[in-house]
């Protein structure tokens, strides 16, 4: 009688170790594609920011049709619901929204609106979600120095006073004053050009690019203010 109970028992082993083997590699599977507790949300958590804030740029949906002039307006001032510059962001990304002007430095071109590789192949890109260039707030342009069209290659010759002029579309083009560079490490730069201005009629410009030429290891920023809208201030260039 014990022989068939031992046997029985012997048997039954090899199912319940297969099962636990089994287990356990599902386990080790469900851990490498989710890591630690928080999963995927805190593997994205480890990116660097730049490219966190990069990927979430391009993972956000295009403004819809129906959307119109308005809504395109608002995502590209920051969401103020005050607007003063009625302006509509092009439906391409590759269709220029304006130009920039720096006569200092022999800069006059067009800029796009994105940061993004296809994007800066162009020249200048304004940042998505700051605000229009002219409008109230903090309004960023990233271009590169030494590939492609290079509009930021001479930043560095910027000095404080030199005028910096931007237009959209048929709007008056505002002027701007130098009154800042600064060379920021890349680990921080993304915190440091997105920041908005205390005052809340302030309007500010920075412009942003890789330093020194040629290497990605900081940036170079260029902080510029014009006056706040309501005064006259006509490009007198």
């Amino acid at each position: 009688m014990r022989t068939p109970c031992m046997g029985t028992k012997r048997a039954g082993w090899p199912k319940k170790l297969a099962s636990a083997v089994a287990a356990t590699l599902v386990a080790l599977v469900l851990w490498t594609l989710i890591g630690l507790p928080g999963g995927a949300a805190n593997r994205d958590s480890q990116k660097p920011k730049v490219r966190r804030v990069l990927e979430g740029l391009d993972r956000s949906e295009p403004p819809s049709k129906e959307g119109g002039g308005e809504a395109d307006s608002l995502r590209a001032g920051g969401g103020r619901a005050h607007r003063k510059i009625v302006f509509e962001i092009p439906r391409s990304r590759y269709l220029p929204i304006g130009r920039v002007r720096i006569p200092e430095i022999g800069l006059d071109t067009a800029f796009r609106d994105g940061v993004f590789d296809e994007i800066l192949t162009h020249g200048p890109g304004h940042w998505p979600g700051t605000p229009v260039p002219g409008e109230e707030g903090n309004s960023v342009l990233s271009g590169h120095r030494t590939t492609y069209t290079h509009p930021f290659g001479d930043l560095d010759l910027l000095d404080r006073g030199d005028k910096v002029m931007t237009s959209l579309g048929g709007q008056d083009a505002v002027t701007y004053r130098v009154y800042k560079t600064s060379i920021v490490p890349e680990e921080s730069y993304v915190d440091f050009v997105l920041r908005q201005p205390d005052r809340a009629r302030a309007r500010t410009l920075t412009m942003f690019a890789c330093h020194p030429k040629g290497y990605r290891t900081n940036r170079i920023v260029v902080q510029a203010r014009a006056r706040p809208r309501g005064k006259n201030e006509k490009s007198s260039a």
